[in-house]
């Protein structure tokens, strides 16, 4: 991805059983959590994706402050790609109740470039 992509809000559900921001790159497709470790108030996790044959693995490491977070995700792109990277800064807010009493997020995104 090459330059820099302007921040996005995205609205998500999260609970404390599923506190890893869904992978936006992925399109929905196929991820998997393949390790996630808690730490106090830090979580980090490794996901695999494959969308349509295309594989990409991202690690990331989130903390939590009370009602706001932030962290770092960090994603590369199979072969296919060219094996991209991709650095992803997330923060993100409390925005209230939602759907089965998760948590609902506003999550800004940005992309360093």
């Amino acid at each position: 991805m090459p330059g820099n992509v302007p921040p996005q809000t995205i609205a998500q559900c999260m609970t404390k059983q599923d506190p890893v921001p869904k992978n936006q790159a992925s399109g929905g497709q196929a991820c998997k959590i393949k390790d996630m470790t808690r730490t106090g108030s830090t979580v980090t996790w490794t996901m695999e994706c494959d969308q349509g044959g295309q594989q990409m693995e991202s690690k990331g490491q989130m903390t939590y402050k009370g009602d706001s977070f932030e962290g770092i995700v960090k994603t590369i792109m199979g072969p296919q790609a060219g094996n991209m990277i991709i650095t992803t800064i997330i923060t993100g807010n409390r925005a209230g109740d939602c759907e089965y009493k998760k948590i609902s997020a506003l999550i800004s995104v940005y992309y360093p470039g």
